[in-house]
């Protein structure tokens, strides 16, 4: 139990003054965390008392770039972090620039968010772009794990973001889990912890903020969070044993930050109706005295369904920040959050107690990123940073190294010395870039062989056609697609109909799979003669997979998960 919990639970009421002196006094006598020093708890201390009661308020929001009314809410102190602009044709100079336009307007500098798992290429097209998790899982390098999380974290600091989003410490216990999935780094609990400390490393060596998300635990569900509240119906000794070791690590590592889950945990929470984010028994006290967890708590996302299909997004702020939480996202209801938490920081003590002692953590962090007078981001040290070669090849090593021949290894061996091989390319539910990337690769890097595109609902005539050609080649590839974006337990699989044609073509003739994405899908091919995946669609993923049926490339991964065949 901390400090200042013993405090809270000695005394039923405090008066405005003893709460903030209680906060003060705790923030400046807990042990050193994450490498927050005394000068960084020293500032916080000082600066807490500047701030008005709306200002702290304003500390525990999180915003969203594009939300409305930005400016003026930033300009008037109701937000204390923001999610930066990403995806698509977003430049660096984009993201400085927005930066450096937003800090200046703020009277307590925001720390600022990059919200992804794969680096900063999801964020600017200049910078880098890393397989997923369970790539690195393949890897089964701590090293490599380490090294993405400091390229990011570098490249982060060059766009001006202090808290990159990285990483999932969900382990993946749950096959058709539909939101996490690859995300995660396997599904062995000891494997994740291994991967997750060292990306924590990576990260925070550079004096950034690193998460784990999402306390306590996503790996087994079956539902999304995005879409409805799902349950997870294990028991204490259950969780004990498969999701909590990687947050424990975490924590023992002095991880920044904690993502909550909008998931019920019954073995955790009486309420079996109240998800993680809003529960005091899951946040406080578990993570906080039982645990031990001295960092800054953040919600997932407000705009999740999970939240708004559950709970009226004002109740839901108020009893997330009276749970434990320091931040709610709470895009894209920032008004209707900051005023109901304000309004209950008026009369209530204890939520007012909490709004002290986030709003001063918080500000411990920001003085520890360096965000206090520092000046503004630097566009031609930014691209500098970023067209570093050293961090492309980071992420194609990598790449790379995950290639995991899951069976038959010697005939994937075989493919680069067989003179007619027919490579059937199964179309994506969503097509995007990473389909013509691979078709341009095939006929790049391997040109003795024969493309057959093969649509999502095969009609009979291209099934026959397929069925013709494959008769005289002298193997079949097929090279699929999943993804995880769909929310939906079906997209961890190829196309029903796609999978199906290739298992009728496998008993015929001599096949493989290779699947860029979950590895899940490759089960239940068992007449074919080499099974194999890359885990991912990024441009590293598929030259490095084309590569190695090409023989241009060794099988160097293994699997991070366990499969049925």
């Amino acid at each position: 139990m901390t400090t200042l919990t013993k405090q809270w639970t000695k005394h039923a009421i405090f008066t405005r003054r003893e709460m903030l002196w209680l906060s003060v006094t705790a923030m400046l006598s807990g042990r050193v965390w994450g490498g927050i020093t005394d000068k960084d708890r020293k500032w916080g201390a000082l600066k807490l008392p500047q701030l008005s009661l709306a200002e702290r308020v304003g500390q525990l929001m999180s915003v969203h770039n594009g939300i409305a009314g930005l400016q003026d809410g930033v300009r008037a102190g109701k937000a204390g972090s923001l999610q930066v602009p990403r995806g698509g044709e977003t430049t660096a100079k984009d993201v400085v620039d927005f930066n450096n336009e937003i800090q200046s307007l703020a009277r307590v500098p925001l720390l600022t968010i990059g919200a992804v798992e794969a680096g900063m290429g999801q964020i600017a097209r200049e910078a880098t772009l890393f397989p997923n998790n369970m790539a690195i899982g393949a890897t089964w390098s701590e090293d490599l794990a380490y090294a993405a999380g400091q390229v990011i974290a570098r490249e982060a600091r060059a766009l001006g973001i202090v808290w990159p989003g990285v990483t999932v410490a969900d382990v993946n216990s749950n096959p058709l889990n539909p939101i996490i999935n690859t995300r995660s780094f396997g599904d062995s609990p000891e494997q994740v912890t291994k991967l997750l400390l060292a990306s924590i490393r990576g990260v925070q060596d550079e004096r950034l903020i690193s998460s784990a998300n999402h306390f306590p635990g996503h790996g087994g569900t079956s539902q999304d969070s995005h879409l409805e509240l799902p349950t997870v119906d294990r028991s204490r000794e259950e969780l004990d044993r498969i999701d909590l070791p990687p947050f424990r690590a975490a924590i023992d590592a002095g991880v920044a930050t904690m993502c909550t889950a909008h998931i019920c945990y019954p073995a955790l929470e009486a309420d079996e109706k109240l998800p993680a984010t809003m529960s005091k028994a899951i946040l406080t006290r578990l993570l906080r005295d039982e645990f031990g967890f001295e960092g800054f708590i953040h919600s997932d996302s407000f705009a999740m369904d999970a939240i708004r299909k559950n709970f009226s997004i004002a109740d839901a702020a108020v009893q997330s920040v009276r749970a434990g939480c320091d931040i709610i996202l709470s895009y894209p209801d920032w008004d209707e959050c900051f005023d109901a938490v304000l309004a209950m920081a008026e009369k209530d003590d204890e939520i007012r107690f909490r709004v002290d002692q986030s709003a001063q953590r918080l500000l411990t962090w920001k003085h520890w990123v360096g965000l206090i007078d520092a000046p503004p981001i630097d566009l031609d040290n930014c691209l500098a940073v970023l067209s570093k070669p050293e961090h492309k090849k980071t992420a194609a090593t990598i790449a790379r190294n995950s290639m995991t021949a899951v069976r038959g290894e010697e005939f994937l061996k075989s493919l680069s010395n067989r003179d007619n091989i027919l490579c059937v390319v199964g179309r994506q539910r969503r097509p995007d870039d990473s389909y013509d990337h691979l078709l341009k690769l095939l006929k790049e890097r391997w040109p003795r062989s024969t493309v057959f595109e093969l649509d999502v609902e095969p009609a009979d005539e291209q099934v026959r056609e397929l069925s013709d050609k494959a008769k005289i080649a002298d193997a079949v590839v097929f090279l699929g697609f999943t993804e995880v974006r769909n929310h939906d337990p079906e997209s961890v699989r190829f196309p029903k109909q796609q999978a199906e044609v290739v298992r009728r073509l496998s008993h015929d003739v001599a096949t493989a799979v290779m699947c860029f994405g979950s590895p899940y899908a490759v089960e239940g091919f068992t007449e074919a003669r080499g099974v194999s995946c890359a885990f991912d669609k990024i441009p590293v993923s598929l030259e490095a997979g084309v590569d190695a049926l090409a023989g241009k490339q060794p099988w160097l991964g293994k699997l991070p998960v366990k499969l049925k065949s």
